[in-house]
């Protein structure tokens, strides 16, 4: 498959929370199969496209911590397993939300706005679909060589045209212009993007979620058939789950300080935060191939949407448990 078109699939998948996709090294012509791994492989095959955390050397897509953060990746995918009622990214790494603003002939309003909220603009919070409106009167008068859809050359022409406005999450953008251009009639659209104050409440590397009032050890099982992870290290607080927290370790202090979950779920507990929580009743579950099972998961979804083979170098991976259960002693 030709490189420029298999990137343009995987853009949904593995932005950051930026929208950036970043290429690092020489990318093939023609991508025979894609690679999903936690680290820089010394050598792939002609043909190989890496997708992975960090990278040097290339040909490969650097994602950070998409494979975690993204609105559809691991920790996403943990708290709707677990029946999440409520959901709320936290900590740091967090991208500003943007919003388009595009004029568009009054014919073509619908199709346009149709278009873009269909992409993704205009999601806030529990609704969908928001975007706002102004009616006015554009103007302009195409030049030589130009190829109007309305007027002719050399004369000044007054359209009525909305100013049609949509927020977004920074990592839809390619999908939301591409659908805009598609529908939009004119050879020359005239659009601002401008990036906002408040943050995308979609995207972030640690997420709470509310549940009904649960035994721990029962959440621990979904988390467990949700994640495929073996290598869960538990210290069992006693008490009912009612807010599960889900994230990297060395991201949590910060974001738990106001949070109080009674179910902590990462890779590596701060010691100093473990002993706060555990004292206020907490459970922790440490799951040492966090990085593993979100690039697994990462794997699967894109073998439903890329038309090449996806190999996922987490397959196979076996953890010896060093730890107990109900200890907070962690090798």
């Amino acid at each position: 498959m030709q490189t420029p078109d298999l990137l343009e699939q995987l853009r949904p998948f593995i932005h950051d929370p930026h929208g950036d996709l970043r290429l690092v090294g020489r990318m093939p012509a023609e991508v025979a199969e894609i690679l999903v791994t936690l680290g820089e492989p010394a050598h792939a095959a002609p043909g190989t496209l890496v997708v992975t955390a960090d990278a040097v050397y290339g040909p490969a897509v650097a994602i950070g911590d998409a494979a975690l953060a993204h609105p559809e990746g691991l920790l996403a995918s943990l708290l709707a397993a677990v029946g999440a009622l409520r959901e709320e990214p936290l900590g740091s790494g967090r991208a500003n939300l943007r919003k388009l603003t595009v004029f568009v002939p009054e014919t073509h309003l619908s199709a346009v706005r149709d278009a873009v909220t269909g992409a993704g603009a205009g999601r806030i919070g529990r609704y969908s679909d928001c975007t706002f409106t102004l009616h006015g009167e554009g103007s302009f008068r195409p030049l030589p060589g130009s190829h109007p859809y309305l007027g002719q050359e050399g004369v000044q022409q007054l359209v009525p045209e909305a100013r049609l406005e949509a927020v977004y999450a920074p990592y839809r953008e390619a999908a939301i212009l591409a659908a805009m251009r598609q529908a939009h009639p004119y050879e020359e659209i005239a659009y601002d993007i401008v990036e906002l104050a408040n943050f995308d409440p979609t995207y972030g590397a640690v997420r709470v979620g509310d549940i009904e009032p649960t035994p721990a050890e029962a959440v621990l099982e979904q988390v467990l058939s949700a994640s495929g992870s073996n290598a869960l290290f538990v210290c069992d607080g006693g008490r009912p789950v009612r807010r599960v927290a889900v994230g990297r370790g060395v991201q949590l202090s910060q974001a738990l300080a106001d949070a109080a979950p009674d179910l902590v779920v990462t890779d590596r507990m701060p010691p100093g935060l473990a002993i706060a929580l555990h004292g206020r009743g907490a459970t922790i579950a440490e799951m040492r191939d966090l990085d593993a099972c979100a690039m697994h998961h990462l794997a699967e979804r894109l073998r439903q949407a890329v038309f090449v083979p996806v190999r996922d170098a987490a397959e196979g991976l076996v953890w010896r448990s060093c730890g107990t259960q109900d200890s907070t002693d962690r090798s």
